[in-house]
């Protein structure tokens, strides 16, 4: 990928990071929430798949260009880095289904799908609630590198993603794709700790 496709995404991260900065002196938690779903191949303006850019890639960018703000928050550190969780969403309520990008068939099975998850799916509030409670209570208050479930309950990370030289492939990978040095002490922990 050459320079010229880097800047864009960039350019637009460095906006909303420098957007923030001015209102703010510090960043407690941040939450990324954004994606995108699309059964055809569309490329972002970089040149990257879009939905690996709004799903990743963008986050990786953010997070590295406010990771010092994060990093004023003393309490919310372990072992010098920031926490970082997951949280699988699972089948939330919101338009991503029904405004995906799909025809044919694929619509048909979307459609499908969502008729017949539909006591399972959580309304988007009810997830809201399960995100606020991984990141405010005092339960989660040292966990770091954690998975959970949309029900906010931990998930075992396979063995094959805690890997240590595809977890820092990855990690490197990542931060040269979006063009930042990636930070030696933010790197994600390989073990859930609480």
């Amino acid at each position: 990928m050459n320079g010229t496709h880097k800047n864009h995404l960039r350019r637009r991260k460095e906006h909303i990071a420098e957007t923030f900065r001015q209102q703010h002196h510090k960043l407690d938690i941040l939450i990324h929430s954004a994606d995108v779903l699309r059964m055809e191949r569309a490329e972002t303006s970089e040149g990257n798949e879009l939905s690996f850019a709004t799903n990743y890639l963008s986050r990786v960018l953010l997070n590295s260009l406010l990771l010092d703000l994060l990093r004023v928050d003393g309490h919310r550190l372990k072992q010098d880095g920031v926490m970082v969780n997951v949280i699988n969403p699972g089948q939330v309520d919101t338009d991503i289904r029904r405004t995906a990008q799909v025809g044919g068939v694929m619509k048909l099975m979307l459609k499908g799908m969502e008729w017949m998850s539909r006591r399972s799916v959580l309304t988007a509030v009810d997830f809201s609630q399960v995100v606020l409670r991984l990141v405010t209570s005092p339960e989660f208050a040292q966990t770091t590198g954690g998975l959970f479930n949309n029900k906010g309950m931990p998930l075992k990370i396979r063995a094959d993603r805690r890997d240590p030289i595809v977890v820092e492939h990855v990690w490197k990978m990542s931060h040269d794709r979006v063009g930042v040095k990636p930070p030696e002490a933010a790197k994600f922990p390989l073990e859930r700790t609480s």
